[in-house]
């Protein structure tokens, strides 16, 4: 009897980017403006580099309102979608806190799923330039292990990797989250990016992911988060960067 090889499930990842103007503004007392729009930049590329080198992607989507991460995702082989479009499409999606970032996120997952009808979607963080992609890959392989398993009875809370449909990875404080993944092509987004997020992600019933990964876990906020993947080590595009801002030490992935 012939046999057929059957692809592994793959994701579809959406990934925000604010407009330049306004990111990284926890950086502007000691990072020049035009600088800092070059960093979030650079950061963009080397994420998106790493994401589309995972086996476990299918296709990235950038939604953002700024034309200059747009062009950044095109040059990376990504696609992007302007974020008023993503949120005209969410509509009143009831997405979380802060409304705008998960509306838009909602937004751009809808015509992912309208257009190409993914198995799986996750939602990642663009200042990750510590990320490798085997890391993701691993990463998205537990995501939909754990994500897919049956809950518990009723009334019982969920077991850490345990759980219905949606899996987060908390960023290195524990506060935040920089990937949540929705497993299944029907399962409810309930997105909650934002101030303590990993905690609402939580609450939602979202199972934690209690993986590694220093990568996937180590975005950027603060002086203190760039010589964090400074010693990581970065993409390429980034450690440039940091040699230019005077993070000591700054060294390729």
């Amino acid at each position: 009897m012939p046999t057929h090889a059957i692809a592994a499930p793959r994701v579809h990842v959406v990934v925000p980017v604010k407009s330049l103007a306004d990111a990284k503004s926890r950086l502007s007392a000691e990072v020049h403006e035009a600088l800092r729009r070059e960093l979030v930049l650079a950061m963009l590329q080397d994420t998106l580099r790493a994401l589309l080198e995972s086996p476990a992607v299918s296709a990235v989507t950038v939604v953002t309102p700024d034309a200059a991460a747009a062009a950044v995702a095109a040059r990376c082989g990504a696609c992007s979608i302007d974020e008023r479009r993503a949120l005209a499409r969410a509509g009143g999606s009831g997405a979380g806190p802060p409304a705008g970032l998960n509306a838009a996120l909602t937004g751009a997952a809808y015509r992912v799923r309208d257009t190409v009808a993914p198995d799986h979607l996750a939602f990642v963080q663009a200042d990750l330039p510590s990320l490798r992609s085997g890391e993701f890959t691993a990463a998205a392989a537990s995501a939909i292990a754990s994500a897919s398993a049956p809950a518990g009875p009723p009334g019982v809370p969920p077991r850490t990797g345990i759980g219905p449909g949606r899996a987060y990875i908390a960023d290195r404080s524990g506060a935040g989250t920089t990937a949540m993944f929705v497993c299944g092509a029907a399962t409810r987004l309930r997105l909650g990016f934002g101030d303590d997020s990993a905690l609402r992600h939580a609450e939602q019933g979202a199972v934690a992911l209690p993986g590694a990964w220093p990568g996937l876990r180590a975005d950027v906020d603060t002086v203190a988060d760039l010589r964090h993947v400074g010693r990581l080590g970065t993409g390429a595009s980034t450690e440039a960067l940091l040699r230019r801002v005077g993070v000591p030490g700054a060294k390729s992935r």
